[in-house]
């Protein structure tokens, strides 16, 4: 994967999206969140969200 690829976490087994309540009221606060080696960190919130790679991605080509 390279970092041109867009939305490229949203198909990564280790990219999880949150904030699908369906009775909340707040239904707009998803957030992106990468699960790669055991550790849980933040991509984006869904408005910051560009689909670009993280710089800090282990799946990265430039990273392995």
């Amino acid at each position: 994967m390279t970092r041109q690829d867009r939305y490229a976490c949203l198909h990564c087994p280790y990219g999880h999206e949150t904030g699908r309540e369906p009775y909340g009221k707040m239904k707009s606060c998803f957030s992106y969140y990468c699960t790669k080696g055991g550790r849980i960190k933040k991509i984006a919130g869904k408005a910051d969200y560009t689909g670009l790679v993280p710089k800090w991605c282990p799946e990265l080509e430039e990273n392995k």
